[in-house]
């Protein structure tokens, strides 16, 4: 037997659901999106993680690591591994 409540709850969960739907479809569109400003992916540069934070974990960075990771000459250039799944540039 569907009672007010139940009804209640139904037109209550149709409502947002289709909201929702509505939602999502306006700002995956391009209106929406333009709408957001989105620019998508930006590239920037990356210098690694800040000092105060690596010390703050008692970690650090081997030289041989920032050569070939944070080198910002070199970020255009795509990396090579090995066979065993080894950075080699």
């Amino acid at each position: 037997m569907l009672t007010f409540q139940k009804l209640k709850d139904h037109l209550k969960f149709s409502f947002f659901y289709s909201a929702k739907l509505n939602f999502n479809g306006v700002y995956t569109s391009k209106v929406g999106i333009a709408d957001l400003g989105y620019k998508g992916n930006q590239p920037n540069v990356w210098d690694g993680v800040p000092d105060d934070v690596l010390k703050q974990h008692g970690v650090f960075y081997e030289e041989e690591w920032l050569a070939k990771c944070v080198d910002q000459s070199k970020r255009n250039d795509a990396a090579k591994w090995d066979e065993l799944g080894n950075l080699l540039t």
